[in-house]
């Protein structure tokens, strides 16, 4: 097939016109001609663009043709016999041409351009191009809010990730180098690549098939990536089920498996998990700072590198860094991270508690609900050496009565910072990872009554 002749089938193909005879010849050669292949997908994003660009004009038509049509009916003097047929039949004439678009022809369901197809979802966020097949279809360009038709397949290139909104409320995210096949909102398919689940609960479940197995899935959020050797599953919330032939396990939250050869075998713990995981950061961050998931996902990153600070550098070098160790200390206090580790959170406690400027004053208060006295007492040193301020709770309390007894005074604490912020830091709680702090002041320039 001569390439003159593939592109007048591409454009008979997007008026729906393209013989049946002559699919399968167009797919071979746009299959190893790759500048027919980039003027196809040309061709089709333009067509899609137009079809959004012409809608509301459509509609417009349609509205002006009933309305003439009704003004037509309501006139005085009533019109001649011949005229009202005549006008009748122009307005249905116009209100037929926009609706039907004669000169586009008959789009075929599923294809790009169709607003008819029956949607499971939408693409709401990608990094670069995301191609997708509908059934009988051929791949093509998606744009951002595209529909998703049930039992379309989905890929991605090198360093582009993706995610879809599904109409359950689920959220699908799939990695760079992936093809997954969108069966319905709630059944996938992975058939390379990797992609990352956020379950909305429901009545029915949640399936992905991989690899001869299927991961089963009731609101939580998991990863799935199909290596050519295995298959591994990373569970950040709630639990999954991995069966497969010779193989049935239900895979806990914080868990990480691989499955080869019919048999699950557990990985490394919260470091494996992070690693398998951190590619959605991408995604993240294109739904603003504000997203509560980034957000937790940089406090931990905040936290690993508090932790790993703690394990190799002393009390003295961690103090040379001053205030700038404050965020990675405190995270690394809030988060699981430091479970069990007594001696090093009262270390991290009393760093943070030394270095702190009034920007910290936020992540101190928050440190007024940990579990260990000591961590308690340190914030609550620090909170009076920049305030002043001790909302009636010595240090002592503090340090000695249970943490649920701190309660009253820790309400007048947050009351307190969010009546006087301003006096310490005009914008507020830039402390913090979205923010970066300011530059460290005496705190004898700031210390408050």
């Amino acid at each position: 097939m001569e390439c003159e002749d593939a592109i007048n089938l591409v454009s008979a193909e997007i008026d729906g016109e393209l013989p049946a005879d002559e699919r399968s010849r167009l797919d071979a050669h746009l299959a190893g001609c790759a500048g027919c292949r980039a003027t196809a997908e040309a061709m089709r994003l333009q067509d899609a663009q137009l079809v959004r660009t012409f809608v509301p004009r459509r509609k417009a038509a349609a509205d002006l043709a009933g309305r003439v049509v009704m003004q037509l009916a309501q006139s005085r003097p009533r019109p001649s016999r011949w005229l009202w047929p005549l006008a009748s039949a122009a307005a249905g004439f116009l209100l037929a041409v926009m609706l039907l678009r004669p000169w586009q022809g008959k789009a075929s369901s599923g294809e790009p351009g169709d607003n008819r197809i029956a949607s499971i979802g939408r693409l709401d966020i990608a990094t670069g191009l995301i191609e997708c097949r509908a059934p009988g279809g051929t791949w093509s360009p998606m744009q951002t809010g595209a529909a998703v038709a049930p039992g379309s397949r989905v890929r991605t290139g090198p360093g582009v990730r993706c995610e879809f909104a599904m109409d359950d409320g689920s959220e699908i995210r799939v990695n760079e180098n992936s093809e997954i096949a969108l069966n319905q909102s709630r059944r996938l398919d992975l058939a390379t690549g990797q992609v990352f689940s956020v379950v909305a609960k429901a009545q029915s479940p949640f399936e992905l098939a991989v690899a001869g197995a299927t991961v089963t899935a009731l609101g939580t959020r998991f990863d799935v990536q199909r290596r050519p050797d295995q298959v591994v599953l990373a569970v950040l919330d709630g639990s999954t089920r991995l069966a497969s032939p010779g193989a049935d396990q239900v895979v806990q939250q914080g868990q990480i498996v691989s499955l080869a050869n019919g048999r699950v075998t557990p990985l490394e713990g919260p470091q494996a998990l992070d690693q398998a995981t951190r590619w959605i950061t991408d995604i993240l961050v294109l739904k603003g700072r504000d997203n509560p998931e980034l957000n937790t996902r940089i406090d931990d990153l905040f936290a690993q590198i508090g932790e790993d600070k703690m394990a190799y550098l002393r009390e003295n070098e961690l103090k040379a860094f001053g205030d700038r160790c404050v965020v990675p200390l405190t995270r690394y206090l809030e988060s699981p991270r430091s479970t069990g580790q007594t001696f090093k959170c009262q270390e991290a406690a009393r760093i943070v508690g030394d270095v702190a400027q009034p920007w910290c004053i936020p992540d101190l208060i928050q440190l007024l609900q940990n579990p260990d006295g000591q961590v308690r007492a340190a914030a609550a040193q620090a909170l009076f050496r920049l305030t002043g301020q001790t909302q009636n709770r010595s240090i002592e309390q503090w340090r000695d009565q249970a943490a649920e007894s701190g309660k009253p005074a820790l309400e007048a604490w947050q009351a307190w910072w969010q009546e006087n912020r301003d006096r310490y830091y005009p914008t507020a709680d830039r402390s913090r990872a979205d923010h970066p702090p300011p530059a460290p002041q005496p705190a004898a320039q700031t210390q408050g009554t």
